[in-house]
């Protein structure tokens, strides 16, 4: 009885193996978030990442393993961050492509199906994109730190005309000359002294955006923004 039982054992994980599709490599992913904003009132789509899998090796394997399902069994759910499309590329083409939507679904765009994920708390980089309750008679003139922890090729994503306008070096003695600028001492430590803070700034759709980063693990990080309209005088 023992023998036929590890016979049965080595015949099904043969068969497994042999017959069981292997994973296609994933030489690069994509995540697009996409999301309305009510600073500019219209809907943004930002890129969030665009690099090897390594990084995100949990929600890759959580997108690869994920179910299909009816779309009678899709929840009913709306994120305020908007929604994720997640691609994955190999030798330049694209071989996956889902929207997350929700914190328990996706669609998958290619073979039109849904599927059963629970990844949204694994996706990277997010913009949390909190709303307020303003009424459409009052404008916002000024949003700060909105981008914060944002990458920079997020925030050039998302503003085109985005230019570099200066740079310096951060020490414990200096701080800020003007009003627009951040307190420094509250976004960085003694850590970043020495180091080389360089400050953006764009427009889109008639309002201003100047945001100051740093370099993190070879990466160019936002650690302050400010947006504001034209009315608004610094």
């Amino acid at each position: 009885m023992k023998k036929c039982f590890i016979i049965l054992f080595v015949l099904s994980f043969f068969i497994t193996s042999c017959f069981s599709k292997p994973s296609k490599k994933i030489d690069n992913v994509k995540i697009v978030q996409k999301y309305y904003d009510q600073f500019y009132d219209e809907m943004v789509s930002a890129l969030i990442y665009d690099d090897n899998p390594t990084e995100i090796n949990k929600l890759v394997k959580k997108i690869q393993t994920a179910k299909t399902i009816s779309d009678l069994f899709v929840i009913k759910e709306a994120l305020t961050e908007g929604e994720f499309s997640v691609e994955f590329y190999q030798n330049n083409n694209n071989i996956l492509r889902y929207t997350i939507f929700n914190s328990q679904n996706a669609y998958d765009e290619i073979k039109h199906k849904f599927k059963k994920i629970k990844a949204i708390n694994l996706i990277p980089n997010k913009i949390q994109n909190l709303y307020q309750n303003i009424s459409p008679d009052n404008e916002m003139l000024v949003r700060e730190d909105f981008f914060k922890n944002c990458l920079e090729i997020t925030i050039k994503s998302i503003f085109e005309n985005i230019k570099e306008i200066s740079s310096f070096i951060y020490t414990k003695d200096y701080f800020p000359s003007t009003e627009i600028e951040p307190d420094y001492q509250k976004y960085l430590n003694e850590n970043y002294y020495g180091k080389t803070i360089r400050v953006l700034s764009g427009r889109k759709n008639n309002k201003n955006i100047v945001l100051w980063l740093y370099e993190e693990n070879e990466t160019w990080k936002c650690f302050s923004s400010v947006e504001f309209s034209d009315s608004v005088k610094f």
